[in-house]
């Protein structure tokens, strides 16, 4: 409807400020049976209209700015129209319309909030699902479009078959277009969704078009490096994962949701402590060691990994924090892991290891909508240690100090009658057997017109630890997005910007360690109420909850992208970006933080790290019809500039606890770790060119020229650059005709150089530090060089190639892709030992070696049932890669002789090679180099045992279920590896040290000669713990760590539209969520992902609602 003209919303709807109450009482009260009534003004408009012989128009415009409805019309039905005056108060739209159309040859139609002006006496569909009557000849149809979930749909596009007309919903998905014929027939299409043919006869007017959801996907929106594609004619590897999955986790890390839903990413948890870290590797080890991906949040280069606390805690693991959960998942649109050389040479020294790109949230044009979240719930430890039970605890005891003859000691509490022997303590359950409370609520407010969109979101999260040391941990964010563009669209501007900010109060204490002490050690209170220290001869391992902690984070990411278009075809777009984040942390240890029995001397961490980024990026964009094909070309550059900086300083002897949080307020102030600054610079040109042919031939070709200051003069700059080709056979004639059965299939290849830059800043030069010493010439301090200069040093290559297939048949129903894949890396950048006569540790360099890693994966979803009220979906995801050191000239005269071995992956493990336990004294035995059996092998030349503890295959298995309003999603996610067993944590031989208990694989103990068994004689002499110091370098403390978890579990339930309208608003769901639910795994440690005495994975369960006004 080429003159169809309609006002957009320029002021909040009336009532707007009692739905956000709404919402607001919905988040503290955690309301779940809500029972409110609808406002009698969003359903019953009273308007007052007073205009004296005005335009027409001029009516339809008080009408919107008193009611928020929108009024679509054709501009030529108001012409030679006369003037009208109307003066009516307090009177419904229907009684306003009714008045000021009274004599015209007009009429309307409502639907929902919009108003479609048409003529009177063309009136040719019926309000029944009737026919068209073929001798009226022309009229407006309209309607609304939704989705199956009833969500209106702006911005469809209808189309009437084989003419020039068409028209696209407004923000409220309503639409209204000019047919002749009742046998017009009316497309409906859009992203995402099944393209629709419906003829005006078979429609109601208004009539509700609901789009159904496209199976296949082949036409999603797939953002890439610098630009955005579909999955049809993407050339490279992407993965990509909605919000609607990001959803359905009860996590303040989205790398919690990408953990089994990525084929070839492999994420583990260090840690289930909310300062946990996660290791995060693509497709095995590129280099020398696993490297995380480049992380990309709209546009702007994020800093990721980690910052590690000053305190230690008494588990193994110290407290760290992961920035990944310094992004809200709640306002994450999408994210898309780039994988191949054709996908990741465009970042080029950043891909080599992958790329993810995180997209925010953007405001949608349509009415104001108001969404919110809330949800709580608790976590606990899933799985328990076996462990010795006291009889068993104390037997072990005995037998180890008669088996060496030794005496019982007054330090021995545990057995020499100053500790009850007859009570028992289950520490597990005493120590980290208790829940955890999350709670979270998130709300979102979005909208806007086709020229100006927008979206605000806030939130806050609160956490406390299952442990109940005191403290907890709180989040506060808040997003805004938004989008404006000229109204011919030529000049558009995008700003998005996030804050999320973080203090933690929860001491940094892992209890974890704790839970093996003896069964009968005391209670953790006295009768009082205070801490028991039981006359000073137990170590309370609650006495940590009298640390102080104030620990807070921040982080701030915001972009701005300004897009010009000159001419057609051609764009003009400048994107900036700025990354700054923080932390303070206070770490205070007061008076009461020691036992009564040790002597106190109070202290205080200080650390202050800081992180920030900015990028500049233009590019130009150019797009040309070209035959039967289409050019994309992108040409561009940028600049980076990061810097990180990092200051640790402790004070001691405080004169009193309250001065703790000063650091000169102690009596002594040091640098325990003096002031750092990293700075990187970073600049590059790039292009990509895309060109297109028929819609079933694909070549890519993308390059980076990279500039680092990492490198010296004539190396700072490196041309990473890809191919890729993609062939839709399916388009084939021949394929058509004879495989009828296929959808879709596509073959595709790449080729193609990414590379890293990751050693430290000036590597290439002599660095020098003053000296300490008070030795001074001339009363000045002198200078000590730190570092040999390697002028040679230069970029690291991985040259990546890849063969993929994507297959879909049966319209969608069934669909498979697999990627097979070898990266090559070469110049590898490392640290080579020096001799110790040099005066320096290492010498930067690139070594000569050659390290491949080759793999495939594959994704496999099936939709097994879908019906009108039942759908059932599977999707299996598979990956499987191996890495080896392919060549490396001189291995065995070079630093790394005894490190790598030609042939095995780069990360091997040495290892001692164990035999059991010698059936004549009772303590282990291992094969040395030469075959003989020895009891203390030789460190220089026996660790001949190689360990790969890189997983054999993982993946996952997702099932995705509906039932008229519910929806039930859960993921198993799977992985075959060797890893650190049980063994690995026994650092002290059992029974050598009082108060210790142990797991009970120690039981199956040698005992006797003769005895043939894998764990030695109980003792307390020193052969017993050198032995146990031994077979903690042997092969015997690895072992089988696979497992099958189930990882996710969502299960909600959507009121009807009835009930939800009723309810006063769009959409209301209720929703119950967990993860790490249940895991099956022969592994005899407390957790096999985590494979440690720390806290492991935890087991969240939360309840909560969903909401849209």
């Amino acid at each position: 409807m080429k003159y169809l003209y309609a006002f957009n919303p320029v002021r909040f709807k009336r009532g707007w400020l009692h739905k956000i109450t709404l919402v607001m009482k919905l988040i503290v009260l955690l309301i779940i049976a809500i029972s409110l009534q609808a406002s009698a003004a969003t359903y019953a408009q009273k308007i007052t209209i007073n205009e004296q012989k005005t335009p027409l128009s001029t009516v339809f415009r008080d009408i919107h700015e008193q009611s928020g409805y929108i009024v679509f019309f054709n501009k030529n039905l108001l012409e030679n129209l006369p003037p009208v005056t109307v003066k009516i108060s307090n009177a419904s739209i229907e009684e306003i319309l009714d008045r000021c159309l009274d004599g015209l040859p007009l009429t309307y139609t409502i639907v929902d909030n919009t108003i479609v002006i048409k003529k009177k006496e063309v009136k040719i569909i019926e309000q029944t699902a009737g026919p068209v009557k073929s001798q009226q000849k022309q009229t407006i149809i309209s309607g609304k479009v939704t989705d199956e979930e009833n969500n209106t749909l702006p911005g469809v596009t209808i189309k009437i078959k084989g003419t020039k007309s068409i028209t696209v919903t407004n923000q409220n998905g309503v639409f209204a277009l000019v047919i002749s014929s009742p046998d017009d027939v009316l497309q409906f299409t859009f992203i995402g969704y099944v393209t629709q043919e419906i003829s005006a006869g078979q429609l109601k007017n208004p009539g509700v078009i609901v789009m159904k959801t496209d199976i296949s996907k082949l036409d999603e929106v797939q953002v890439i490096g610098y630009g955005t594609t579909t999955r049809r004619a993407n050339t490279g590897d992407v993965t990509t994962v909605d919000s609607k999955t990001i959803a359905q986790y009860p996590t303040n890390n989205v790398l919690d949701v990408l953990q089994g839903t990525v084929p070839g990413l492999n994420i583990t948890q260090s840690t289930g402590n909310v300062t946990g870290t996660y290791s995060v590797n693509l497709r095995g080890i590129n280099g020398l060691k696993a490297r995380a991906p480049m992380y990309v949040v709209d546009g702007v280069i994020y800093q990721s990994g980690s910052w590690t606390s000053n305190n230690g805690t008494s588990g193994t693991v110290p407290a760290a924090y992961d920035i990944m959960g310094l992004i809200n998942p709640d306002d994450i649109e999408s994210v898309s892991v780039l994988k191949d050389a054709d996908a990741t040479a465009i970042y080029g020294s950043r891909g080599a290891d992958g790329v993810i790109l995180i997209t925010t949230k953007k405001g949608k044009i349509g009415a104001v909508r108001i969404d919110g979240t809330v949800y709580t719930g608790v976590n606990d430890v899933a799985h328990t240690l076996p462990v010795l039970n006291l009889q068993q605890y104390l037997q072990m005891r005995h037998q180890a100090k008669a088996n060496d003859n030794s005496a019982i000691l007054p330090t021995d509490y545990d057995i020499n009658g100053v500790w009850d022997t007859t009570r028992s303590t289950n520490w597990q359950k005493e120590l980290i057997g208790g829940f955890g409370h999350n709670t979270n609520a998130q709300l979102a407010v979005s909208g806007g017109s086709e020229q100006t969109q927008y979206r605000i979101s806030g939130g806050y999260n609160y956490t406390s630890s299952l442990e109940h040391l005191g403290g907890n941990d709180q989040k506060a964010n808040l997003n805004v997005s938004l989008t404006s563009a000229t109204k011919d669209k030529k000049f558009s501007i995008t700003f998005s910007g996030g804050y999320l900010f973080d203090i933690n109060t929860m001491p940094q204490a892992d209890l974890t360690g704790d839970i093996i002490l003896a069964p009968d050690a005391p209670a953790l209170y006295t009768s009082t109420g205070a801490l028991n220290f039981q006359n000073n001869t137990f170590s309370n391992p609650l006495l940590i909850k009298n640390d102080m902690n104030n620990t807070s984070q921040n982080n701030l990411v915001s972009s701005l992208v300004l897009s010009y278009k000159p001419v057609k075809d051609l764009e003009i777009e400048l994107t900036t970006g700025y990354n700054k984040q923080g932390l303070n942390e206070f770490l205070g240890q007061p008076t009461t933080a020691f036992p009564p029995y040790q002597t106190s001397s109070t202290q205080s961490y200080f650390t202050y790290d800081n992180d920030y980024s900015w990028t500049i990026a233009p590019q130009i964009n150019y797009t040309k019809d070209i035959g039967k094909g289409k050019l994309l070309a992108t040409v561009g550059g940028s600049v980076d500039d990061e810097n990180a900086s990092s200051l640790q300083l402790i004070a001691s002897n405080y004169t009193t606890n309250l001065l703790l949080s000063s650091p000169t307020a102690g009596a002594t102030l040091a640098a325990y770790q003096p002031y750092s600054v990293t700075p990187q610079k970073q600049s590059a040109l790039f292009g990509r060119f895309n060109y297109e042919w028929a819609d079933k031939y694909y070549i890519d070709v993308t390059g980076r020229n990279d500039g680092s200051s990492n490198f010296g003069q004539d190396r700072q700059f490196h041309l990473f650059a890809a191919a890729g080709a993609g062939w839709i056979f399916s388009e084939e004639n021949l394929m058509k005709d004879n495989l009828p059965f296929l959808s879709f299939g596509k073959l595709r290849a790449s080729y193609g150089s990414t590379g890293r830059d990751n050693i430290s800043p000036y590597s290439y030069l002599s660095t020098y530090s003053s000296t300490i010493s008070p030795v001074t010439y001339g009363g000045t301090a002198g200078l000590t060089p730190t570092q040999l200069p390697n002028p040679e040093l230069s970029w690291e290559t991985t040259k990546k190639a890849e063969l993929g297939l994507e297959l879909q048949f049966l319209k969608g129903r069934i669909a498979f892709t697999t990627d097979f894949y070898r990266n090559r890396t070469t110049g590898v950048l490392a640290q080579s030992a020096l001799p110790l006569v040099t005066g320096f540790p290492y010498l930067n360099e690139n070594i000569p070696g050659t390290v491949q890693n080759q793999g495939f994966d594959f994704t496999l979803t099936t939709v097994d049932i879908k019906n009108q009220d039942f759908s059932w979906s599977t999707t299996i995801l598979f990956t499987r890669d191996r890495n080896k050191l392919l060549s490396y000239p001189n291995l065995a005269t070079s630093p790394y002789a005894n490190a790598f071995v030609i042939g095995q992956p780069v990360n091997i493990i040495h290892a001692y090679q164990f035999d059991g336990v010698n059936p004549q004294t009772g303590l282990y035995q291992f094969i040395a180099k030469n075959g003989s059996i020895v009891s203390t092998p030789n460190p220089s030349t026996d660790k001949t045992a190689l360990v790969n503890i890189n997983p054999d295959f993982y993946g996952s298995v997702q099932n995705n279920i509906t039932y008229k309003q519910f929806t039930l999603s859960f993921l198993f996610r799977f992985i075959k590896q060797n890893g650190r067993n049980v063994i690995s944590n026994i650092g002290i031989a059992p029974a050598y040290v009082a108060g210790i208990n142990y797991p009970t694989v120690v039981l199956n103990r040698w005992q006797k000669p003769g005895d043939v068994t894998n764990i030695q004689r109980y003792g307390t002499g020193i052969n017993v713990l050198l032995s146990q110091l031994y077979v903690a370098q042997s092969n015997d403390i690895y072992g089988d760590a696979s497992y099958i978890r189930l990882q996710n579990l969502s299960l909600s339930y959507a009121l009807p539209q009835g009930v939800a309208h009723r309810l006063g608003m769009q959409r209301l769901q209720v929703f119950l969520q967990g993860e790490n639910l249940w895991t099956i795994s022969g592994y005899d440690g407390l957790d096999p992902e985590t494979q440690s005495f720390s806290l492991p994975s935890l087991r969240v369960m939360t309840a909560g609602l969903k909401l849209t006004l």
